[in-house]
């Protein structure tokens, strides 16, 4: 055996691989153990070195455990038909999903979309998205093709390690067919109560 892992070393120079131990209490770690040929006095000797590794292996799981969490995360945010939008603090888009691209028609890129027409409370007021860390309302989008899309949009502000607004994660959900019918609602009640008034009014001047 001894001769074997010899000839081995001789290749290779060392070699190294991953085994797992338990302590005296009980408890397993996990430890990577590396062989080397070293020559001395004329003599040839194998030295052997062994790390433990089972924070760096933990660490490392949880890293992958964390970057299928988000490749999950990135296919919903794909599939999903609400417009999902990132933009910087100078109002430059740095994600767009396919719900977006399909909503108004850009692609993304190295886009700057066109000045939304939004209520006070947006990115002329950034001071209360910054102070409250989100924000709601309804926004009046234009699409790629001149067509103007109401949207409820929902906003979080996200920040980095030191607690400074770096971006805000947009979500937007298309409410332009809810919009024309309260539209449609409202002007029927409005010429329903004209014709009330009218007929009420006619009915007066008859009995007068």
């Amino acid at each position: 055996l001894l001769a074997n892992v010899r000839r081995t070393l001789r290749s290779s120079g060392s070699v190294s691989g991953l085994r797992q131990y338990r302590r005296k209490d009980g408890s397993l770690i996990d430890v990577e153990i590396t062989s080397s040929l070293i020559n001395h006095n004329s003599g040839q000797f194998i030295m052997v070195n062994v790390r433990d590794v089972t924070e760096r292996l933990r660490a490392q799981h949880e890293l992958e455990r964390q970057a299928a969490i988000l490749r999950d995360q990135a296919e919903i945010i794909e599939i999903a038909e609400d417009a999902i939008i990132v933009r910087d603090m100078h109002n430059r888009v740095l994600f767009w999903n396919s719900g977006a691209t399909q909503r108004f028609g850009f692609t993304f890129g190295p886009y700057t979309p066109p000045e939304d027409r939004v209520p006070a409370t947006s990115w002329n007021n950034q001071k209360a998205l910054v102070a409250e860390g989100k924000w709601e309302g309804e926004l009046l989008h234009q699409t790629k093709t001149g067509q103007r899309v109401f949207v409820e949009s929902k906003w979080k502000l996200r920040t980095d390690g030191k607690g400074r607004p770096v971006a805000v994660l947009q979500i937007d959900n298309d409410i332009t067919e809810r919009k024309r019918a309260a539209d449609i609602l409202q002007k029927s009640k409005e010429e329903l109560e004209l014709r009330v008034v009218e007929r009420t009014s006619e009915l007066m001047n008859t009995n007068a």
